[in-house]
């Protein structure tokens, strides 16, 4: 690398020759501090080990994001399932109460109705008595009355 002074002296040099914009074109080619030397090969060397091993963590670090990802939605649909089974049996429990209720229910209504028949059926039993006994002392009386207007 070329110190300060050396740099001035090249260019002093050159400028009568080459011109001051031909110069300075020349002298940009040099370096004039280490932040500005060309890159070595060691250099690139270094460059591309720190590229490959930044890859290596950010794929290790996606890797692991999607690992955690995968394992928190496995969790939720297990979750989900949990809740979708407890909704069903909840449900389901739910019917069957209905179902026990809506049976008690009919249940009750077939022995009201049982009752309610048999009533009828008593009172239909003692109408057809009473009829039958009526028409039996009707058939009597229009007996008697026959006989007695034949007999004389």
């Amino acid at each position: 690398m070329l110190s300060q002074a050396h740099r001035r002296s090249i260019h002093s040099s050159l400028t009568p020759i080459l011109g001051e914009e031909e110069t300075d074109a020349l002298m940009s080619e040099f370096p004039a501090s280490p932040r500005d030397d060309p890159a070595t090969t060691t250099d690139l060397a270094l460059l591309r080990s720190d590229i490959h091993q930044d890859f290596a963590d950010f794929k290790a670090e996606v890797h692991q994001d999607f690992a955690d990802f995968r394992a928190e939605v496995h969790q939720d649909f297990a979750d989900f399932k949990s809740e979708i089974h407890q909704d069903i049996a909840d449900f389901k429990a739910e019917v069957h109460l209905d179902i026990s209720g809506l049976r008690a229910e009919v249940h009750q209504d077939i022995a009201g109705f049982r009752a309610e028949v048999h009533d009828l059926f008593r009172q239909m039993a003692m109408w057809m008595v009473g009829a039958m006994i009526a028409g039996m002392g009707l058939a009597a009386g229009i007996g008697a009355a026959v006989a007695q207007v034949g007999g004389g």
